[in-house]
């Protein structure tokens, strides 16, 4: 062939639209074989494993990660083969007083989609009737169908005809329960991803003809209790014993009148307040203030402490983090002195680059929005841990530099919501099920607010040791398999708590 002739062809190709169709082709079969390559390399890692239903608490997560993946690329290479343009939508007449629950669209346009909602209840809210959900799934490749729609209620499963399934909830315990979904199509026997969602639908209190309906979702993240969404951890039917726990709802709940001898002395030695009636100018020879010092300083001090509520208030509401923690954190960590007593500790929360090391691991939408600017989107997507060593020292400059500035509260907002993250997996890891099979939701808080000040390093090494002894997972018990200084982090675990007290 010569190249007018291959001229022609492509020509002949663009305009019936080949050339494109295989170009879709070709990427998708790249992605599947990426995504193949990045698994068998340990790149990707299983996002599902503080999501695992109570049937599954026994098997590998990386395993599980495993077969969802290739049966995710499987479908891609096949129906990327199909080579098909989508077929019309088929929708469903919408049932009465529904709330949009689920929108799973498929990850191309050939992969199965969902389309969920909730019928009598909506989630959070006191409800008299019994929940119903309504699944419709689409097969977008023209000339096949859904045939089934699978649907698991914990260990156990029904099968439904068609593509379009009504069922009603059945109530669980306090704890909740799983409920699973999953779609066939007669395309070559394909199915959808499989989808999970945790429920708890129980009466309000015992002969209540008024019921607790309650769904882990990121589209109620406003109505989840902190850490519940990435626990899968519901709180106890009963009003939570830690009063910190609760999300206030403004920010005058944290106001605080406590006493603070380094913030008082830091005030004194710094001009801020003058202590001339006191003597030695109400300084103590280690740097805090004296009984008449704190006296000279107390309206000061009353201020300082809180004069960040509400910079600490809206950051706890973004990261859904506890606020009252969040200040406790800062009340022990720096005593709101904002100004460094350490070179390698910054700032109110103390900072340091093994802090941010944690963050850029384990909240990974601040990751992102720290490395896509910086770098480009493809090299971030590998993950923080995988960037060249030049690149995480930059990324956690970038954290350290919020110090000082009006973004270091939402910075340290962040930081205990990656604390929380990586306590899950810990949990998760050393244990082989879920939180909620293990602790309940005080005590990870707990152990959460231990993390940030011990580390993940003698966190788990306790949770090693409590699973090998089969001891109950308790911050109690955690503290006891402690050794050294990482039993320091039983003090600031109170303290933090008892900022509010």
């Amino acid at each position: 062939m010569d190249w007018r002739s291959g001229r022609n062809l492509l020509r002949q190709l663009t305009n019936r639209g080949r050339l494109a169709s295989r170009v879709v082709i070709s990427l998708r079969l790249f992605w599947a074989v990426l995504f193949t390559c990045l698994l068998s390399l340990g790149v990707l890692t299983n996002t599902y494993a503080t999501s695992l239903p109570p049937s599954q608490v026994n098997v590998n997560p990386n395993q599980v990660a495993m077969i969802e993946i290739q049966e995710l690329s499987k479908s891609y290479v096949k129906r990327a083969l199909a080579n098909m343009q989508p077929a019309a939508t088929k929708t469903s007449p919408a049932p009465q007083n529904t709330t949009p629950l689920l929108i799973h669209n498929g990850n191309t346009k050939s992969e199965i989609s969902f389309v969920v909602e909730i019928n009598n209840c909506t989630p959070w809210q006191p409800c008299k009737l019994i929940p119903q959900m309504h699944f419709v799934a689409t097969e977008p490749i023209k000339g096949f169908e859904i045939e089934q729609i699978y649907i698991s209620f914990n260990d156990q499963v029904s099968i439904h005809s068609g593509s379009d399934v009504l069922i009603s909830l059945p109530v669980t315990s306090a704890q909740g329960a799983w409920l699973g979904y999953r779609a066939i199509s007669n395309h070559d026997n394909d199915a959808s991803r499989f989808f999970q969602i945790k429920y708890r639908y129980l009466p309000i209190s015992p002969g209540s003809k008024i019921y607790r309906f309650d769904m882990l979702d990121k589209q109620w993240a406003v109505s989840i209790p902190p850490g519940s969404l990435d626990w899968n951890l519901f709180l106890p039917t009963e009003v939570p014993g830690l009063k910190q726990l609760n999300q206030p709802a403004s920010s005058d709940a944290l106001y605080t009148n406590n006493h603070y001898l380094f913030l008082s002395g830091h005030l004194i030695s710094m001009g801020l307040v003058k202590a001339p009636n006191c003597p030695g100018n109400g300084l103590m020879p280690d740097g805090t203030a004296s009984q008449c010092g704190q006296e000279a300083t107390a309206k000061v001090v009353l201020d300082w402490q809180n004069k960040y509520n509400d910079q600490i208030f809206a950051a706890a509401l973004k990261y859904n983090v506890p606020a009252m923690i969040l200040k406790g954190i800062l009340s022990q960590e720096s005593q709101f002195w904002p100004l460094k007593t350490n070179p390698y500790e910054l700032g109110l929360g103390r900072m340091t680059e093994n802090g941010a090391d944690m963050l850029l691991k384990w909240n990974t939408s601040y990751y992102l929005d720290l490395c896509i600017p910086a770098y480009d989107r493809i090299t971030c997507s590998s993950g923080y841990s995988l960037l060249s060593p030049i690149a995480r020292l930059m990324l956690r400059n970038a954290v350290l530099s919020k110090v000082g500035t009006p973004h270091e509260i939402d910075m340290l907002a962040a930081s205990l919501l990656a604390s929380s993250k990586q306590v899950g997996q810990l949990v998760v890891n050393t244990g082989g099920r879920e939180p909620a099979a293990q602790s309940t939701y005080e005590e990870m808080w707990k152990i959460t607010i231990g993390n940030y000040n011990a580390g993940s390093g003698c966190i788990g090494n306790a949770l090693q040791s409590i699973t090998g002894n089969g001891l109950e997972l308790t911050w109690q018990q955690v503290v006891a398999q402690m050794l050294g200084n990482c039993k320091n982090a039983s003090d600031y675990v109170d303290r933090v708590l008892g900022t509010f007290q």
